[in-house]
């Protein structure tokens, strides 16, 4: 099983497209708001090198691994080629 993890801000209207094309195509995900936690920000940012939110990572639940995305673009693009 697969699925996908949006990290973001909850103003963000990229990280609300990405959530809206993940429900339109029926994909599981979940939403981590980092609103508030700067450090937490921080961290995914350095973690995942990726400098802006939205931080989509594609998780691979029974092999335990996962895969970075990228930003809303990268995720229409990843998706277009599924």
């Amino acid at each position: 099983m697969t699925y996908y993890i949006i990290y973001g801000w909850d103003d963000c209207p990229f990280c609300e497209s990405a959530k809206d094309i993940l429900q339109e195509r029926g994909l599981r995900h979940m939403y981590v708001s980092l609103d508030h936690d700067d450090g937490l920000l921080e961290h995914f940012k350095h973690y995942y090198d990726w400098p802006t939110v939205p931080i989509i990572v594609k998780k691979h639940m029974y092999k335990n691994t996962s895969d970075l995305i990228g930003g809303y673009t990268d995720l229409c693009k990843h998706l277009d080629e599924q």
